[in-house]
């Protein structure tokens, strides 16, 4: 059921996310929508964050970045919380 689809068996539709160069990079009507609101200053320091933190070899986002300061305070929080 699952495997190769030849890129000629499918619709225009499909054929661009499950074509020989799939993903979303390859729509050009693809556009990035956040799953939490930041201000622009915050996405931009956690972009600068993202790049300094980077290699050639891995690619570390903007979202990583924030996922690992939400995990880092969240766990500061709940140690102090608890030692009270």
């Amino acid at each position: 059921m699952f495997g190769f689809v030849a890129p000629s068996s499918l619709s225009p539709q499909k054929a661009r996310y499950y074509g020989e160069q799939a993903g979303v990079s390859n729509d050009p009507a693809f556009t990035v929508r956040q799953k939490v609101s930041m201000a622009k200053e915050t996405l931009t320091l956690l972009n600068q964050e993202a790049a300094a933190v980077s290699a050639a070899e891995r690619r570390v986002s903007q979202m990583q970045i924030a996922a690992l300061l939400v995990e880092t305070a969240t766990h500061g929080v709940a140690k102090q919380l608890n030692t009270k």
